[in-house]
């Protein structure tokens, strides 16, 4: 009988389509949703030779996240605020929006799709995301989560040209090896996120800016 793994498929499973609403929030929080693909792509991508390296990097129960307390009125204004920005998106017009930390976790707690699998924390301009995601469309790893915290710089050196670069891999209890990371630095997130959603691949065009700096993500859309 053959010991080889479970074919690894080269790209995150799809995500299910959940309207305008769900587009727009992948444009606002592109690199909320980059970091939940990145963790995909930690045993999506490599080789089969990492297998059993990586399935030794998840676990078989989820990670408790720190919850947001915010009082009506801050979450009240932050929505408004959001609600606004996506507007200006969906009517394709120039858009210009700046969160801090609390004000994305607020958000992400408001999505069906983020809530209780990622918390983000902005170190200076380092994108730190605590995740807990269930890895069941993944072959091989049914049953299974990678928690952790990822971190990354994000750059923009033109419109539409995101840039995500790996910057730090924590993983409870384990020592990760440099030569780990450095091999997921080599994965082109961006290149798979286009490749895997024609309706992203089109929001990531838009982006004229990303900047992530003073404990704040700014991000900028030109217009059609």
């Amino acid at each position: 009988m053959s010991t080889a793994p479970p074919p690894v498929p080269t790209a995150p499973p799809p995500m299910p389509e959940e309207g305008n609403e769900r587009s727009c929030l992948k444009v606002g929080c592109c690199a909320c949703g980059a970091l939940l693909l990145l963790a995909v792509l930690l045993v999506g991508g490599g080789a089969w030779s990492m297998y059993s390296k990586v399935k030794g990097y998840t676990q078989e129960a989820p990670m408790e996240l720190p919850l947001i307390q915010v009082d009506d009125a801050q979450r009240e204004e932050v929505r408004q605020r959001w609600a606004a920005y996506q507007q200006s998106a969906q009517a394709g017009d120039a858009a210009e929006i700046e969160l801090t930390s609390d004000e994305i976790n607020m958000l992400i707690s408001d999505s069906e799709q983020l809530s209780g699998k990622m918390h983000v924390e902005i170190v200076d301009d380092v994108f730190n995301v605590d995740c807990s995601v269930p890895l069941d469309e993944v072959p091989g790893f049914g049953g299974r989560y990678f928690n952790g915290r990822v971190g990354f710089e994000a750059s923009t050196p033109s419109p539409g040209d995101l840039e995500l670069t790996l910057v730090s891999l924590d993983i409870p209890g384990i020592d990760v090896p440099p030569e780990f990371i450095s091999e997921m630095r080599k994965q082109d997130l961006v290149g798979q996120m286009r490749a895997q959603d024609p309706n992203l691949r089109d929001a990531l065009d838009k982006i004229e800016e990303l900047v992530v700096a003073d404990g704040k993500v700014r991000l900028v859309l030109n217009s059609n």
